[in-house]
């Protein structure tokens, strides 16, 4: 692949994956010309498969994580927004967190109007986006070391990982719809990384 044709290819990815996930009823009259953003969720783990990914320009200059500590930073990552909500709650109800059911107090704040309670609404999804990705990260990680990936690159793609990851928590919560594209190439991104760990490791046992 050429680096026009992967220009092309990221495009549309970002385009798809920012659209809203909700959508009428599909009828004959208004089914999607373009793939669903749950389908692009799909297809983006599968490029790298083909040679597609991080380009190599961007992650051999990042820095060496050590594997094994990326898999906590990891999990920082995902934990995160999860912090920064209950933050927003303890700042909203002057200290009153209902440690009995968060849960119920969290989904009655979140529906209610106002910036803060859009934030952290943003916030317990970018959480659940975290839950979602770890497990591939995490498996990416523990599958190149031990196949014997060599350590530096685990630990660069792991930290480019870890880098977009926090980057994307940061653009959900707090930007707003003009760079909503910005995040969802953190999570290509982010994606990609993961993949790629996981297609060195496979080219170890099947050379």
């Amino acid at each position: 692949f050429g680096s026009s044709t992967f220009g092309q290819i990221l495009g549309q990815l970002v385009q798809f994956t920012s659209q809203s996930p909700q959508q009428p009823p599909q009828t004959a009259s208004n089914f999607p010309s373009k793939p669903h953003p749950t389908t692009m969720s799909s297809i983006v783990p599968l490029l790298p498969l083909v040679g597609l990914g991080v380009p190599e320009a961007l992650w051999k200059h990042a820095p060496a994580i050590c594997p094994w500590k990326a898999l906590i930073a990891g999990a920082f990552c995902y934990n995160f927004p999860s912090t920064v909500k209950f933050l927003m709650i303890w700042k909203k109800t002057n200290g009153k967190y209902d440690n009995h059911n968060p849960r119920a107090q969290s989904t009655k704040l979140t529906s209610e109007s106002g910036e803060l309670a859009e934030q952290m609404a943003k916030a317990e999804a970018a959480h659940h986006n975290g839950l979602e990705t770890y497990p591939l990260f995490a498996s990416g990680v523990i599958a190149a070391m031990t196949m014997g990936v060599d350590k530096e690159i685990v630990g660069k793609l792991a930290f480019t990982h870890l880098m977009f990851r926090m980057a994307f928590n940061t653009i959900y919560i707090w930007g707003g719809k003009k760079i909503a594209d910005l995040r969802s190439l953190c999570w290509v991104f982010s994606m990609f990384a993961s993949c790629q760990l996981l297609v060195m490791a496979s080219k170890k046992l099947n050379p």
